[in-house]
C-alpha cells in the first residue's frame, strides 16, 4: 500500500433532457417574483413623481390638485409600499 493521498472517484452529474430544456424548477414562482418586482418599480416611480410634485408645488407656492404636504405624504406611502417587493426579490422574506 502506498502512503499517498486517497483519491475518490467523482462521478459526473448527469442532466436529463427535461432539466436541460426547462432550467427553472418552479416557473410559477419566478413569474410571481417578476410581477412583484414590477409592482415595486411602479410604486418607486410613483413615489418619485409624488415627491417631485410636492417640491415643485411648495417651491412655486401653488396647489397642484393637492397641497404640497399631501404630495409628500403620498410619496412616503408609495415608498413604503415598494419595500416588500424588494424584500421578496432579494429573498429576505417569502410570499
Amino acid at each position: 500500500m502506498s502512503k499517498g493521498r486517497n483519491i475518490e472517484d467523482k462521478t459526473k452529474e448527469v442532466r436529463t433532457i427535461p432539466e436541460m430544456i426547462d432550467p427553472f424548477k418552479d416557473r410559477e414562482k419566478v413569474k410571481d417574483e417578476i410581477k412583484c418586482a414590477l409592482g415595486g418599480e411602479i410604486f418607486e416611480i410613483a413615489s418619485l413623481v409624488f415627491a417631485a410634485l410636492g417640491v415643485i408645488s411648495e417651491g412655486f407656492n401653488i396647489a397642484l390638485w393637492l397641497e404640497p404636504m399631501s404630495w409628500l405624504l403620498l410619496a412616503i406611502v408609495a415608498g413604503v409600499l415598494c419595500l416588500p417587493s424588494y424584500k421578496l426579490v432579494l429573498g429576505i422574506c417569502t410570499a
